[in-house]
C-alpha cells in the first residue's frame, strides 16, 4: 500500500444527514486513550485505478484542537460492502462498508458518486486481539491504539514476523510508532528478506524514518556492501551514499571503505570529477589527497588548461597554485609574453608579487632582453618604473 496525499473531494458529494458521528479515533504511539473525536473518510478512484480494482482511501480525524489525515491506496476488495459499481454511480448511492483488520473494524457510512465518495466511521476495537497482546507480553492497547494498529494492519502476522525474525519484544505504544513511520509488515518482511533483521523496533524504524528502502540496500548488496549495520547503512544515507555513487568511483578504480566514501562525498568529490582529473593525467590518487585538491578548489578545467599549456603539475603544486590565486587566465597570460613552462613555485612569486603580463612586457621592451622570474621579481618589489 502507498500513502499518498490527501485530495479533498468536489463540493458536489452531498451527506446524508443521517449519518451518525464517529466516536473514535487514532491513538497516540504513547500509550494512553485518544482523544475523542469525529473520523470522516474519503475515497478517490482514477478510471486506471479503478480498472486495477484499487481506490485511494483516506481517513481524518477532527478534534476542536487538531485534524489529522491517513491516507493510502486501497485495494476495493478489502472495503467489505462497496462494490465498484456504488462506486461508478451517477446519482449519489448511499453505501456502508467495513475495513476489517485483526485489531478491529473500521465501519463506515456515506455516499458515492463518479469514483468519489464520503462519509463517516465508527471504530469497533476487537477486545480479544487487546487480550492477545496483553497475553504476548506487549501490553494491553487501549482503543485509540488498537484504531491505529487497524488502520496499518499490524496485526498478528506482522506481531509473527517480528517474533520469526528475532526482534525484541516492544510495547503497544512502539507497534503504533513502527506504523506512524511506515516500518509495517510489508517494510520489515522486506528488510529481513535482504538480511536487515535489526533485532530492534526502534533501529528498524530509523531505517525508514532516514530513507532506507529495501531497493537502496539490495544495490548496496550488489556492490558488495552487504551485512552492514543499521547504523552503517542509515549514516550512509543519511550523507547521500548513493549506489551509483558507490558505483562511479568503482568504475574509476576505487573501492574505498565506507569512512572515506562519506569523506569524499562530504566534501564533494563525484566520481565525475575523478574521471576528468584522470584524463589530465593526475591519476590513482589517494582518496585523501582527492578531498585536499576539491577542498583547495582545484577543477578539473584548471588541470587541463594547464595541461594544454605545457604543465605537468603534482597534486601539492596545483594546491598551492589555487591557494595563491593562481587561474588558468594568469598561465595564459605567462605563455603569451615567452613564460610557459615555468615551475610552480615560480609562477606563485611571480603572482604573489603582482607581475602580470604587461608589467613583463614592459620590463623586457626597456633592458632590450628577457628578464627571469627572480629579476622580474625583483624589480616589481624594487619599484621598478619606465625611463
Amino acid at each position: 500500500m502507498r500513502p499518498l496525499l490527501f485530495t479533498l473531494l468536489a463540493a458536489a458529494i452531498a451527506l446524508p444527514a443521517a449519518i451518525p458521528a464517529a466516536c473514535a479515533a487514532s491513538g497516540s504511539g504513547e500509550g494512553g486513550e485518544a482523544a475523542q473525536g469525529e473520523v470522516g473518510w474519503t475515497i478517490e478512484a482514477s478510471g486506471s485505478q479503478r480498472a486495477q480494482g484499487e481506490i485511494q482511501f483516506s481517513l481524518t480525524r477532527r478534534t476542536a484542537n487538531s485534524r489529522w489525515m491517513h491516507s493510502e491506496t486501497q485495494k476495493l476488495a478489502d472495503l467489505d460492502g462497496l462494490t465498484a459499481a456504488q462506486l461508478a454511480s451517477g446519482s449519489g448511492a448511499p453505501v456502508a462498508f467495513r475495513l476489517d483488520r485483526d485489531a478491529g473494524a473500521i465501519a463506515c457510512e456515506g455516499v458515492a458518486r463518479r469514483g468519489h465518495g464520503t462519509g463517516d466511521c465508527r471504530f469497533q476495537p476487537n477486545a480479544a486481539f487487546a487480550a492477545a497482546l496483553a497475553e504476548r507480553g506487549y501490553g494491553r492497547a487501549g482503543d485509540g491504539q488498537l484504531f491505529s494498529l487497524a488502520l496499518y494492519d499490524l496485526g498478528y502476522p506482522f506481531l509473527d514476523e517480528l517474533k520469526r525474525q528475532g526482534y525484541a519484544r516492544p510495547a503497544v505504544a512502539d507497534l503504533v510508532r513502527a506504523g506512524d513511520h511506515g516500518a509495517g509488515l510489508d517494510y520489515l518482511r522486506q528488510m529481513g528478506g535482504h538480511g536487515y533483521r535489526v533485532g530492534s523496533l526502534d533501529a528498524l524504524i530509523a531505517m525508514r524514518d532516514h530513507g532506507v528502502t529495501p531497493d537502496y540496500v539490495a544495490d548496496l548488496a550488489r556492490l558488495s556492501l552487504r551485512d552492514l549495520s543499521s547504523e552503517q547503512v542509515v549514516r550512509l544515507r543519511d550523507h547521500g551514499i548513493m549506489p551509483d555513487f558507490v558505483a562511479g568511483f568503482r568504475a574509476a578504480g576505487y573501492d574505498a571503505p565506507l569512512d572515506q566514501l562519506i569523506r569524499l562525498r562530504d566534501h564533494g568529490v563525484t566520481a565525475d570529477y575523478v574521471q576528468q582529473l584522470a584524463r589530465y593525467g593526475i591519476k590513482g590518487v589517494p582518496a585523501d589527497q582527492l578531498v585536499d585538491l576539491r577542498d583547495h578548489g582545484v577543477m578539473p578545467d584548471f588541470v587541463g588548461e594547464a595541461a594544454r599549456q605545457g604543465y605537468r603539475f603534482s597534486t601539492a603544486e596545483l594546491i598551492r597554485l589555487r591557494d595563491y590565486g593562481v587561474t588558468s587566465d594568469y598561465l595564459g597570460e605567462l605563455k603569451a609574453v615567452g613564460y610557459a613552462g615555468l615551475p610552480a613555485e615560480d609562477i606563485v612569486k611571480l603572482r604573489t608579487n603582482g607581475v602580470d603580463a604587461d608589467f613583463i612586457r614592459r620590463v623586457n621592451a626597456s633592458g632590450g632582453s628577457r628578464r627571469s622570474a627572480a629579476e622580474l621579481v625583483s624589480l616589481r618589489v624594487g619599484g621598478w618604473t619606465e625611463r
